[in-house]
């Protein structure tokens, strides 16, 4: 009797015991892979997988889960196909209000889950390697600092110790390519003569990056040491001051998160395409473009 229960229940690609669920079910088998990603290493960098990648599987992992609920249906990884894949963006759409590209990064995870479950000898649908099973991304809009821009924030003269702070930080990304990431780890180790050291956090490559004339006043500013560390949030928010400071304001195209109100009553912000002045959208990432328009 167990023995024809358990072909049965195989043949209709159904778990026998808790251990076979993984085998079967795309929620359990990506709730596992998350767990082994906690132990696993970056093959490009061999270090520990980033806390943020993690941070990108749980959401993904929750929104399906979510989907799961507001569908009433438990997804095998069978399921995964092109049907799955029109109805969760739809739900994305209309329950979550997201965007292409955030829907697309969904899409990237769950791709990247199944071919992950394919390798360890699952049966999943052929159709997530379908050109279809993806999202086209939205136009994007590439804020960056013109080299006048740049130097009308360096000369700028500020009061405030802290905005002074965030000025010499753009200055120092906008010239070295960093990642606030990178930058908020330099100290005097990474000064050589001429150049700034690093190993980056995110590819754990080697970052040998010659010192622009600004990034040198800088330094000297902080007798030979880099301005007090900041973080990331901050520098986002306090780098719009300085810019606005600086008659920044130019305007152009760009996305602003704006409140809006989900069909569950909950309160987000989304991204929303308008008209802005320059300094509203700029972050940390600005100063990364508008050093890759100068090398």
């Amino acid at each position: 009797k167990n023995w024809l229960q358990t072909v049965v229940s195989h043949f209709n690609k159904q778990p026998v015991s808790a251990e076979d669920k993984p085998k079967y079910y795309f929620v359990t088998f990506f709730g596992n892979f998350i767990e082994d990603s906690n132990n696993k290493s970056n093959p490009r960098t061999n270090e520990k997988i980033d806390s943020k990648t993690i941070s990108k599987y749980k959401t993904t992992l929750q929104r399906v889960v979510d989907f799961e609920e507001f569908s009433n249906t438990r997804l095998r990884l069978i399921d995964i196909d092109l049907s799955f894949h029109k109805n969760f963006l739809g739900y994305l759409v209309s329950e979550w209000m997201y965007n292409g590209t955030t829907n697309e990064k969904h899409i990237h995870i769950i791709k990247s889950i199944c071919k992950d479950a394919k390798q360890k000898g699952l049966e999943i649908s052929n159709e997530v390697e379908s050109k279809l099973f993806t999202v086209k991304r939205e136009k994007t809009y590439e804020t960056y600092l013109t080299e006048n821009e740049i130097n009308r924030i360096f000369k700028l003269k500020i009061e405030d110790e802290n905005l002074e702070h965030i000025r010499d930080w753009i200055i120092i990304g906008v010239w070295t390519g960093l990642r606030v990431s990178d930058l908020k780890r330099l100290n005097q180790v990474n000064l050589k003569k001429d150049t700034i050291e690093i190993t980056t956090v995110k590819t754990g490559e080697e970052a040998i990056i010659p010192i622009h004339p600004q990034v040198r006043e800088v330094i000297r500013r902080y007798e030979n040491n880099f301005p007090p560390p900041i973080t990331e949030q901050y520098f986002n928010r306090k780098m719009k001051d300085v810019a606005a400071l600086a008659n920044i304001d130019q305007v152009i195209k760009g996305k602003i998160p704006h409140e809006v109100t989900l069909p569950n009553g909950e309160k987000v912000y989304r991204d929303k395409i308008g008209d802005y002045k320059k300094f509203k959208l700029l972050s940390s990432h600005t100063c990364r473009r508008s050093f890759g328009l100068k090398v």
